[in-house]
C-alpha cells in the first residue's frame, strides 16, 4: 500500500476527497466514542449516581456558576 495521494487541480475534487475523509473519521472514530459516552451518562442518570455526584460536587462547581453534575463532563 502506498502513501501517495492524488493531486487534482480541480477544487471540487479536492473538496470531495476531504469530505469523504472527514465523513469516515466521524463515523469510524467519533461516533463510537460519542455513543459510549451517552450510554454511560444515561446509565449514571438512571441509577441515581449522577444526582449523588451532583450533590457532592455542587459546592465546587458552584464557584464557576455550574451545577454539580457538570463535573462529569
Amino acid at each position: 500500500m502506498s502513501n501517495t495521494t492524488r493531486v487534482s487541480g480541480n477544487p471540487f475534487d479536492i473538496f470531495i476527497i476531504g469530505a469523504r475523509k472527514g465523513f469516515n473519521i466521524a463515523i469510524n472514530n467519533l461516533m463510537p466514542n460519542v455513543l459510549m459516552a451517552y450510554v454511560i451518562a444515561e446509565m449514571l442518570n438512571l441509577l441515581g449516581v449522577m444526582q449523588a455526584i451532583g450533590h457532592i460536587f455542587s459546592p465546587l462547581m458552584g464557584v464557576f456558576g455550574l451545577p454539580g453534575e457538570a463535573i462529569t463532563v
